[in-house]
């Protein structure tokens, strides 16, 4: 038994070890939300430490209720006109984040093609508009019945955005045990779903494969995840 453990831990270290010295090697690239309900310290923050970030998320735009973008930041107003000119100046991307907390509303619109197309015109717009270098794309509460639909959504949005070489960012919930599926990650109220009580299926919204296919990069919110004597089910 003891050999067997010493091979199995031989084995572990010779496998893990070289991808542990790669992601050692690698530099570590910082990013930085600014949110518009903290805009007056967090554009302090952020002007005073432009030297060790890499990319600025603007915490800006949400969604409307006909699906149009809200600028809630009024990034075309001071005192985001002057952060957003240092930050080029420092060669910093700009990639603003999306919004969007109505999980009903988001699953009506992934559903429906062309509100899916009306909505991808209108981020591509966006960004050239701004001349920014991507966007953060945070839609959040999302039924497990959407997963298939969002999913098609961030491929057709990679696929738009790679035209015009930009970066799609995605911000997504982290995956919490199965027994906690009928509740928020904020821990209110339960709310529980048809598709989420089929226990077979372990159906979650955030199809982590597609995600990490679709999205150049991806952020996983595991704020509320700071214990680790807490086992997750990923």
């Amino acid at each position: 038994m003891t050999i067997i453990r010493s091979l199995a831990l031989a084995l572990f270290v010779s496998l893990t070890l070289p991808n542990l010295v790669l992601a050692a090697a690698r530099p570590l690239s910082v990013s930085a939300w600014v949110p518009y309900w903290k805009k007056t310290a967090g554009v302090a923050e952020t002007t005073a430490h432009l030297n060790q970030i890499q990319t600025i998320s603007p915490f800006s735009f949400e969604v409307g209720p006909d699906d149009q973008l809200i600028d809630k930041l009024k990034l075309g107003e001071e005192p985001w006109l002057t952060l957003l000119t240092s930050a080029r100046k420092k060669k910093a991307e700009i990639i603003p984040t999306i919004h969007w907390a109505d999980g009903d509303a988001i699953s009506l619109t992934l559903a429906s093609s062309t509100l899916r197309k009306a909505q991808i015109a209108a981020i591509v717009s966006l960004l050239k508009d701004n001349k920014f270098n991507g966007i953060d794309i945070d839609y959040e509460n999302k039924p497990a019945e959407s997963q298939a639909n969002f999913s098609r959504f961030l491929r057709e949005l990679a696929a738009a955005l790679k035209k015009d070489q930009k970066i799609l960012t995605c911000s997504i919930e982290p995956r919490t045990p199965w027994a906690d599926r009928t509740t928020t990650a904020q821990g209110s109220e339960p709310r529980t779903r048809p598709a989420e009580r089929d226990g077979a299926g372990r159906m979650y919204a955030n199809d982590y494969k597609a995600i990490g296919q679709y999205c150049d990069r991806v952020r996983i919110m595991a704020y509320d995840q700071g214990r680790i004597d807490v086992k997750l089910d990923c």
